[in-house]
């Protein structure tokens, strides 16, 4: 078995920890600069035909002081349209919505092969732009010792049993999971699989979007190696006269469907452990037994409400980051007229209705 390990270099006192903070900053900063490029251009990372870069103002900084302005410069191509970029080390890793996550390294250059490659690995991987196939992916904070890796993708229906989530009344047309990839054991060269949980959706939209852990969670703090990930309401477009709903089961504000919600739990596999061990350690089993979900969730003990949901009333929460202080933000697809960035709070509800 090949062990693959990034090591970051270990802090030397409070100036190394504030350099290798400023750091992953910078990291961060530049790869959401590079995903907003690549795909504002395009879905493809390329200008469309006939635009130049001077069209889009590259090389040219914008209105207002030098110290505030920001001057955009090519950087990288991407053989796909880009779901979600994360740092670890020195590289930038960018998830391809055709199922490929790839290695960057600073100057733009990336490695010759995927990092990780679903199609090849899985068999049912379905991409089905522009909602399906990978939608994010999120190294677990202490990646460097365990080697996890997870990302949020779509399979084929019926391909790994009943869902976890999600049984409505029309037929299931995707099933999106969560899985962890574990590059510490290997087999045959390749990362090991396990799938945490599985989704259904009924309708061709809204789906499974980003996922992240909070990068400010360090060990003992309450978010410390709990995974966030965004989940859509469902909803189907409508067609030129809106007339078709785009929430048509109203799971937004059904607060015992995972629709439409922000989910926080502990993806690692607690099978090894008593239902004592993860009490004390602040967690509950998961009713598949494949995960744990912290015990300080806000509707944990609630019957009327999923345990597994952090915050709730979310259309097509697509994109998600967090702010310095550690909080996520989710960027919430509106329809035709707003877009709305929301500070994530605990327990609070984000308002997306039935659409009618």
């Amino acid at each position: 078995r090949r062990r693959h390990t990034r090591s970051l270099v270990p802090s030397r006192g409070l100036g190394d920890v504030y350099k290798r903070q400023c750091k992953l900053r910078r990291l961060r900063l530049l790869a959401a600069t590079a995903s907003w490029f690549a795909t504002s251009a395009s879905c493809f990372g390329q200008l469309p035909p006939g635009v130049t870069y001077e069209d889009v103002g590259l090389g040219e900084r914008p209105y207002g002081p030098p110290e505030t302005s920001v001057r955009l410069v090519p950087w990288a191509s991407f053989p796909g349209q880009i779901q979600q970029a994360a740092p670890w080390g020195n590289h930038l890793y960018f998830a391809i919505n055709y199922g490929q996550i790839f290695e960057y390294d600073l100057k733009g250059n990336p490695s010759p092969t995927a990092f990780l490659d679903l199609p090849t690995l899985r068999p049912d991987f379905l991409p089905q732009p522009p909602h399906g196939g990978l939608r994010g992916l999120a190294f677990h904070p202490g990646f460097d010792a365990n080697g996890l890796l997870y990302t949020f993708h779509q399979e084929a229906v019926g391909s790994g049993g009943t869902p976890d989530f999600g049984n409505l009344a029309a037929p299931i047309i995707r099933e999106h999971i969560i899985a962890e990839w574990d590059f510490m054991n290997q087999v045959d060269g390749q990362p090991r699989f396990r799938e945490v949980l599985r989704i259904a959706f009924e309708l061709g939209e809204h789906n499974g979007q980003n996922i992240g852990f909070n990068p400010q969670a360090n060990p003992g703090d309450p978010d410390y190696g709990l995974l966030f990930a965004c989940i859509g309401d469902n909803g189907n477009a409508p067609d030129p006269e809106d007339r078709i709903l785009h929430d048509p089961f109203d799971v937004a504000q059904d607060f015992g469907s995972l629709h439409g919600s922000v989910i926080r739990i502990d993806p690692t596999d607690p099978s090894g452990l008593s239902d004592l061990e993860l009490a004390s350690a602040g967690r509950m089993r998961s009713a598949n037994g494949k995960f744990s979900i912290p015990l300080d969730n806000p509707f944990i003990g609630d019957p009327s409400r999923l345990d597994v949901v952090y915050a709730k009333g979310f259309r097509n929460p697509l994109t998600m980051s967090f702010s310095p202080d550690g909080k996520p933000l989710v960027a919430d697809v509106g329809q035709h007229s707003y877009e709305e960035i929301n500070l994530i709070e605990s327990g609070h509800n984000y308002g997306c209705l039935l659409y009618t």
